[in-house]
């Protein structure tokens, strides 16, 4: 492996970058809807166990995770701005790749994008569920949404994604933030406004992270609006 960086489009006049940090159970595919619409410099973090690096065994902290991603990511940093995205589980590996690259004596990225997700230093709002037996685990998913329903009714299928999201909830349930003190980047939150496993107002908390400017824009929908609104989101990204 060369770099588990995917670069998912490219623009024409160098331009602000943007890595974006998958949520559990994804790849860099989950992002494409972002490439078709923005005319960012895009690239997507893909872990080990799926998509090219499938037969790679998978990290089991966000530690070994952002540590790898960190690794690779200054080979790609330049004089351009750049800005970090990360939905779920993929805002908490952009939150400390942001300390790892301070801690390594790197620039942090112009903004912060931290979506669906609690910050740090709170207590999580959903019960864990990674060590759930195989069919309430997968009853689990149904409820929290986002897996497309032809793959939930797929054995086949769901025998593949089963143990790697088991593996990236567990991830991120034995995560502990340990860091005291704030980034000095702008960090923005969105959410969804019907996201029960990031309820809107625990969002606000992510201002508590960071000392420079911090924003916030709750979206309609639930925890994967993102979807919904990616022309508004690559809009707020270029406000930066």
């Amino acid at each position: 492996m060369s770099t588990p960086w995917i670069r998912l489009s490219k623009t024409a006049e160098p331009g602000t970058k943007v890595f974006f940090f998958p949520y559990s159970g994804s790849g860099p595919q989950a992002y494409m809807p972002f490439a078709e619409n923005s005319n960012f410099d895009l690239y997507a973090l893909e872990m080990p166990g799926r998509g090219r690096r499938f037969t790679e065994k998978m990290h089991d902290s966000i530690h070994k995770i952002v540590e790898e991603a960190c690794n690779h990511l200054v080979n790609l940093l330049d004089h351009r701005p750049f800005i970090f995205f990360g939905h779920s589980l993929g805002g908490i590996l952009a939150f400390e790749t942001t300390l790892e690259l301070r801690r390594r004596g790197f620039e942090s990225p112009g903004r912060l994008f931290v979506s669906g997700i609690n910050p740090p230093h709170l207590p999580a709002t959903v019960p864990p569920i990674s060590h759930l037996p195989y069919d309430a685990f997968v009853e689990r998913l149904r409820e929290l949404g986002g897996t497309p329903h032809e793959i939930l009714e797929n054995a086949e299928m769901l025998s593949i994604l089963v143990p790697i999201l088991r593996n990236d909830f567990a991830v991120y349930e034995n995560y502990i933030h340990q860091t005291k003190g704030s980034l000095s980047c702008p960090i923005t939150a969105l959410g969804g406004a019907h996201d029960h496993c990031c309820p809107s107002e625990n969002l606000e908390k992510w201002s508590e992270k960071t000392e420079g400017p911090f924003l916030k824009h709750i979206f309609d929908g639930g925890h994967f609006f993102i979807y919904n609104h990616v022309k508004r989101i690559i809009g707020i990204m270029g406000e930066m």
